[in-house]
């Protein structure tokens, strides 16, 4: 049985590396920068963060597949999103 994991990244600004901030959309870059990584190849870490300096591994994934979709944020306002399906190797 295969078990899949849908991701939607709500990237933090402030952790965007400073050489992606000077680009047109710094949001788009880094998360350009995992698809490229990832269809190279490249494993997956994911971590949950759950407080400032609360990480928790959840494993190596690959990527399966990634959209963007129109979301409300907390404030309601609609924004894009970057949903990346993912499986555990």
């Amino acid at each position: 049985t295969q078990s899949f994991l849908c991701v939607c990244l709500d990237t933090d600004t402030r952790q965007i590396p400073e050489n992606l901030l000077n680009v047109e959309d710094p949001i788009f870059a880094f998360n350009k920068a995992i698809i490229d990584a990832a269809e190279s190849g490249k494993p997956i870490y994911l971590y949950v963060k759950f407080g400032p300096q609360e990480y928790y591994p959840q494993g190596i994934m690959k990527l399966l597949e990634y959209k963007t979709i129109q979301a409300p944020d907390k404030n309601g306002d609609m924004r894009k999103e970057y949903v990346f399906i993912l499986e555990r190797m």
